[in-house]
C-alpha cells in the first residue's frame, strides 16, 4: 500500500492507495508574524492521486503504468475529500508532463 502510511524512495512508490492516501506526501507550513498579526500558509504535495506506478530504471523519467482504471475517479475523489477536510479550500497545481512519459496520466 502506498500513501502517507508507507515510506519509500520517490521512484519506488507512486500513486494512491484505496483510501486516497498518496505516496511521497509532504506538508509544509509557513507561519509569518508581523506587527502583532499571525498568518499561516500550508502547502502539500504528493504523488498523483490515481492508481499508477513507475518502475525505477536508469532513465531520468521512467515510463508510467496506469492500472485499475475503472476506479480512478473514486480514489481521486477520496484524496480530495481528505485534503478539503484537513485544509478547507484547496488550490491545485498540476506538474504532470502532459507531452512526455506522464502523458497517459494527463489523459
Amino acid at each position: 500500500s502506498s500513501g502517507i502510511n508507507a515510506e519509500s524512495s520517490r521512484y519506488f512508490v507512486r500513486g494512491a492507495d484505496d483510501d486516497g492516501n498518496v505516496a511521497n506526501n509532504v506538508e509544509t507550513e509557513q507561519i509569518v508574524r508581523h506587527a502583532g498579526q499571525v498568518a499561516s500558509h500550508v502547502n502539500t504535495r504528493g504523488s498523483i492521486p490515481l492508481y499508477w506506478s513507475q518502475r525505477s530504471n536508469i532513465t531520468y523519467k521512467p515510463y508510467v503504468k496506469l492500472f485499475n482504471k475503472e476506479n480512478q475517479k473514486d480514489v481521486f475523489v477520496r484524496h480530495m475529500q481528505q485534503q478539503i477536510a484537513l485544509y478547507g479550500k484547496n488550490v491545485c497545481v498540476s506538474l504532470i508532463d502532459d507531452k512526455g512519459k506522464e502523458k497517459e496520466i494527463w489523459q
